[in-house]
């Protein structure tokens, strides 16, 4: 007996060696094994969704993991402690209340220990998206068509909306009878995968590393770098989600979507270092073939196809040119990620309203990319969203010390997914990429 235990622990370790080792009670279901390794990869899981997978998950842990998706999905990690409840003073389940996530089960009472249940869950959750502005469209009460459970008059009137906007997103489904039975209680695996599958839907970092950055609007008909319509719809029409766009200022003070003022982008329309007027720009064609885009064009794009995000790179005044957007489109600023290229401008792109920022090392002096221990700390201070760099500096050691900043690591250009594989290995998290390539 003894020597088979040794055995199954041995198995255990094996199997898990990449990621927890778990004890043979704490064991997921085979199931959700790839779903709890993926809660940790994305540093969703939190210490009491650790163990006893299988167990019913109580509303102060659950709301302990809903608060730490959030956080990851805004970067708000201030607490908030106003506490109307006498049986809890856990700071995220207060946080989750003060959100508008979370209720009481009375106007005192949080029922921390209390298992929670399916039709709950769902509600939570589909408050936490709400809060975390990344679905506008929840709690609109005149969208979509209703859910097609059998079970549909056990769901309680108050969780009927957020049921019915989960399903619709495929976030949740039902059994293979077509019930969702509400009132039963979920466990901390089926809680974790839940989390998982819509932080992989909406995560900006996810999208980055699953597509890329894609670098100049795409590649279209063997031409990079054109910042056309035409590359444009082509990668967003093949997955793109995250268009690097170059902008360059025009002669009468409008930001065009160029990446320089060269004859070689428009022989028959520039000439080198010679910026067009707005309209003459219009009129012209990207290497004589391509549509030119302003920032207008651009932002109309995004409005009509959610869940894009523009990465600038403003070759001329970038703290102007995002002064100019954030002031102008207001209401795209989350899903803008300035690209600073100093650590100067970081407190003052901040200062802006702009919440996820790229520190770009191109046009940094060499000596200061050099100073990773410094850098480390700078990303944490200034919570930073993630480093960029280019593939000749993507050595291990290098990696490595830039690792301990916990953000996104992405290098530039790797535009096949052979290439991105090896520096993956290094440790990189995303490219651009002149190709969107599906990982």
């Amino acid at each position: 007996m003894f020597k088979k235990s040794i055995c199954l622990i041995l198995i255990f370790i094996i199997a898990f060696s990449s990621f927890k080792v778990y004890a043979t009670s704490d064991m997921p279901s085979s199931w959700a094994e790839e779903e709890v390794n993926k809660s940790i990869k994305y540093n969703l899981i939190t210490e009491k969704t650790n163990s006893q997978f299988q167990s019913n998950i109580t509303r102060e842990v659950f709301c302990e993991l809903i608060v730490k998706f959030y956080e990851s999905l805004t970067k708000d990690f201030e607490d908030i402690s106003d506490n109307p409840f006498n049986d809890t003073t856990n700071i995220k389940v207060l946080k989750a209340y003060n959100l508008g996530i979370t209720n009481g089960i009375s106007s005192t009472e949080f029922g921390p220990n209390r298992y929670i249940t399916r039709e709950e869950a769902a509600t939570l959750l589909s408050r936490a998206i709400y809060q975390a502005k990344q679905k506008s469209y929840l709690y609109n009460e005149n969208k979509g068509e209703s859910i097609g459970f059998w079970d549909l008059s056990d769901i309680s009137n108050w969780a009927i909306l957020g049921v019915n906007e989960m399903a619709k997103e495929g976030y949740i489904e039902g059994t293979d009878s077509g019930h969702f039975y509400p009132k039963y209680y979920i466990t901390i695996e089926e809680s974790l995968a839940l989390v998982v599958r819509v932080y992989e839907s909406l995560s900006l970092e996810y999208k980055i590393t699953k597509t890329g950055v894609i670098h100049g609007g795409g590649l279209i008909e063997g031409y990079d770098k054109t910042n056309s319509l035409e590359a444009v719809q082509k990668s967003i029409s093949e997955g793109g989600r995250i268009l690097e766009i170059d902008f360059n200022y025009t002669r009468d003070g409008e930001l065009a979507c160029i990446h320089k003022w060269m004859n070689y982008y428009a022989p028959d329309y520039i000439e080198d270092y010679e910026p067009l007027s707005l309209y003459k720009f219009k009129k012209a064609k990207i290497f004589n073939r391509f549509t030119p885009l302003d920032l207008d064009d651009l932002m109309n794009i995004m409005e009509e196809n959610e869940g894009t995000y523009l990465v600038t790179d403003i070759k001329d005044d970038n703290i102007e040119a995002l002064k100019l957007i954030s002031s102008k489109y207001p209401q795209m600023i989350d899903r803008i990620i300035p690209q600073a290229y100093s650590k100067a401008e970081v407190p003052i792109i901040k200062e802006l309203g702009y919440k996820n920022i790229i520190l770009t090392f191109y046009n940094m002096p060499y000596t200061e990319v050099m100073q990773t221990s410094a850098l480390v700390d700078f990303a944490k201070e200034n919570n930073l969203f993630a480093f960029t760099f280019s593939y000749e500096l993507a050595n291990e050691r290098f990696i490595n010390e830039l690792k301990k900043s916990n953000i996104l690591l992405l290098t530039h250009t790797i535009s096949t997914l052979e290439e991105q594989e090896i520096y993956r290995g290094l440790g990189v998290n995303g490219f651009y990429t002149d190709i969107v390539v599906m990982n």
